[in-house]
């Protein structure tokens, strides 16, 4: 699908309901749920409305539908993330055909806003985007490139956190303070949820939780900015 025809696409279909209250979308998408990804469940009826075949259509051109969630602030609710990523395997790659070079190559993004306001949340706006090279080779390149050399290194705890029976994990990954645009942390359904390391950690620990990719919520504050 032809990336200007999408944002011209995408902006018909959601016109009439940006401005919209959430009681409002439920009511004219007949959608009625608590759900954690209710927001999700709305952007993706609008879309069906316009086209009942569209999601499919969407997955084979390599559009990726996410919802940002804005605070009364302005402020982005939280950073967004991605698929996992195998520890044994990404120490592997080379960059020019990694897994995440390739994905945000092939991928546009759709991002769907819903923001706060004082009566709740309403549809504030979308952003057809796709990553700018130089931010994939610089910022992103640097992320990755930290990541496999820390998962190599061996030196991948840097401490620990006890409470109780639950243990949680600092790591020497690339965080949220790296470069502004990207970070690693966890994305697991529990502590619990992990795999093994490549190599024995120094601290002894040959397991981890399972981790993956995340766009920073400042990074995507400026993607819906722009």
């Amino acid at each position: 699908m032809d990336f200007n025809n999408f944002c011209y696409w995408t902006s018909d279909v959601f016109s009439p309901f940006i401005g919209k209250s959430e009681s409002e979308l439920r009511d004219s998408l007949s959608i009625d749920s608590t759900s954690k990804n209710k927001c999700n469940m709305y952007a993706r009826a609008i879309l069906k409305k316009a086209d009942s075949d569209i999601i499919k259509t969407l997955s084979n051109e390599n559009i990726l539908l996410k919802t940002i969630r804005l605070k009364k602030t302005g402020r982005v609710a939280e950073s967004m993330s991605f698929a996992r990523f195998d520890f044994k395997k990404i120490i592997l790659e080379n960059w020019e055909t990694s897994e995440l070079k390739s994905f945000f190559e092939k991928t546009i993004f759709l991002f769907v806003v819903f923001a706060e306001n004082n009566d709740g949340l309403y549809l504030s706006k979308i952003k057809v985007w796709k990553i700018p090279s130089d931010v994939l080779e610089d910022k992103v390149y640097e992320v990755w490139k930290k990541t496999v050399e820390v998962l190599k290194s061996g030196d991948i705890i840097a401490g620990k956190v006890t409470k109780g029976l639950k243990t949680t994990y600092k790591t020497n990954l690339p965080s949220i303070s790296f470069n502004g645009i990207c970070h690693v942390r966890p994305h697991a359904q529990n502590s619990s949820d992990d795999d093994f390391l490549p190599f024995p950690d120094k601290s002894g620990l040959i397991k981890l939780t399972k981790q993956c990719f995340w766009l920073n919520s400042g990074y995507l504050k400026k993607i819906i900015s722009e």
